[in-house]
């Protein structure tokens, strides 16, 4: 049965390819034979029936082509202006933030050294930044960080150009704060490196919304630095404090630029009202 089939195949495939023979060698007697008017009128059936359709399908994929290829180009231009759009309106914001600061700046005048944040390490427990000044801007451990918001901490390492600051946020770092309508000083510190607080004593008549200066103890911070204000009151593990929490006025993660203060100045920080 099998053969039977094979051998119906070959046949039928035979006789496909003697019929197409048969009229390829009938039309093209037909035509050597025609008169001109009928030669015409075969040549315009075989332009309209195959001509045409070829070249509509060649003009098609052209087209596609090219229209392939303006696209990757306005892409590509779009790509780039996107990219111009977003560094101009960076340094706009830039220039922004720079004439914030350049107020706080003057303060401190030729003592204050304006740097980058190029680095901040990673997590969430941001405990330390990294800057783009350091020896070669004379700059040395234990100088004080601030923007034009207020504190941000202080300079824990020295490199060539680049230099280490410890955030406040950092549990090893303790600054000693002033509440500057009582005049009560306590230590602001962290536990999870998220959460400021103070212990003030118990008999501090502090309320949320008071501002928190630096005391100037410990001649690390000047006096008078701009720190944050009383969030909420904390239940105290010890009767004889008060635990507040503190909103900095200045957020660690939104950082971009920052001054140090090179050495001790002979004026003090002007003090911050409510």
């Amino acid at each position: 049965m099998g053969s039977f089939f094979r051998l119906l195949s070959s046949l039928f495939s035979f006789g496909r390819g003697l019929f197409a023979f048969l009229l390829f060698f009938g039309l093209s007697y037909g035509i050597l034979h025609s008169s001109l008017k009928e030669k015409m009128w075969v040549a315009e059936v075989a332009v309209s029936t195959f001509l045409y359709p070829a070249q509509l399908v060649v003009n098609q994929v052209t087209t596609w082509n090219r229209l392939e290829t303006e696209n990757k180009v306005l892409k590509s231009a779009n790509a780039r202006l996107r990219i111009d759009n977003d560094l101009l309106r960076q340094q706009f914001l830039r220039s922004d933030r720079m004439h914030e600061m350049d107020g706080i700046g003057l303060e401190f005048g030729d003592s204050a050294i304006l740097a980058e944040v190029v680095a901040k390490n990673p997590g969430r427990m941001l405990v330390s930044l990294l800057i783009s000044a350091g020896e070669s801007q004379s700059l040395s451990r234990s100088m004080p960080v601030y923007t034009a918001n207020g504190l941000v901490g202080k300079v824990s390492k020295v490199f060539k150009n680049h230099s280490v600051v410890q955030l406040l946020t950092d549990p090893q770092n303790k600054v000693s704060v002033l509440e500057n309508r009582t005049r009560v000083s306590g230590i602001l510190e962290s536990s999870d490196s998220r959460v400021l607080y103070v212990d003030f004593p118990a008999h501090a008549s502090i309320k949320v919304g008071d501002t928190l200066v630096t005391s100037g103890l410990g001649g690390v911070f000047p006096k008078g630095m701009r720190v944050g204000v009383i969030g909420r009151l904390l239940p105290s593990d010890i009767d004889v404090m008060k635990k507040v929490e503190v909103r900095p006025f200045q957020i660690p993660s939104e950082v971009e630029e920052v001054f140090v203060l090179k050495k001790e100045i002979d004026s003090v920080v002007r003090e911050f009202s409510e």
